[in-house]
């Protein structure tokens, strides 16, 4: 899509790697389930079975950012900044 086109735009707030293990409650919710629990079903559903267990030391990114409903080039610089 050509940068023009855009109708959304995320700013990156963080990034780092964690322990997918290391998960917690009020990050289970951000990611749309009730708990821990649902986040290791959800992971389970998506992976396949029996993932969590094979992936619970496994590194990920975490990535923290900000959407901003629009293009960024019609944003305010205070926003965009």
């Amino acid at each position: 899509m050509p940068r023009s086109a855009s109708r959304l735009t995320l700013f990156v707030l963080d990034a780092r790697p964690e322990l997918l293990r290391d998960i917690t409650e009020a990050e289970a919710r951000r990611e749309g389930v009730d708990s821990v629990a649902g986040f290791v079903s959800l992971w389970n559903d998506l992976q396949s079975a029996g993932a969590w267990e094979r992936d619970a030391d496994r590194w990920v990114w975490r990535i923290e950012f900000r959407p901003v409903l629009g293009n960024i080039d019609q944003q305010p610089k205070e926003i965009a900044a």
